[in-house]
């Protein structure tokens, strides 16, 4: 048996479907999620894996072993071992003009200065998102 990565929608999931991802390993500048997602894949292919896209596995027979995976299409596969890696998805905002900003955004350039506090200490991301969030008056 060989390792197969069935996928449902596209290559890479939601990171595959990002403009920018910028806290993944090896890529400091970040990387668009339509260039991670092809390396993503070469690599899985490289060590033998074979895709299955886009298919949608409907259920899992555990009962026994090899499982047995149960394609939307009618395929079924076998296998002595499943990691199921269900993704996440976007929620969208129940805004009532929420399209006429989708797609649009600020993009502001940090300098290391800029994320600094008085005391020297840097802000990571999460922190930094935190404090302007906290200074943003919503009307």
């Amino acid at each position: 048996m060989a390792t197969v990565v069935v996928e449902a929608l596209a290559p890479g999931g939601q990171a595959g479907t990002s403009s920018m991802i910028e806290n993944y390993l090896g890529f400091p500048l970040g990387i668009r999620g339509h260039d991670l997602a092809p390396r993503a894949q070469a690599q899985a292919r490289k060590f033998g894996a074979r895709m299955v896209l886009p298919r949608v596995v409907d259920s899992v027979d555990c009962r026994r072993i090899p499982f047995t995976l149960q394609l939307r299409d009618g395929e079924k596969l076998r296998a002595r071992s499943v990691v199921v890696a269900t993704g996440a998805h976007y929620r969208r905002l129940d805004l009532p003009e929420l399209a006429r900003y989708e797609g649009k955004r600020a993009r502001r350039q940090r300098t290391a200065t800029d994320c600094r506090t008085p005391s020297g200490r840097g802000i990571r991301g999460g922190e930094l998102a935190y404090r302007e969030l906290k200074s943003v008056r919503l009307t």
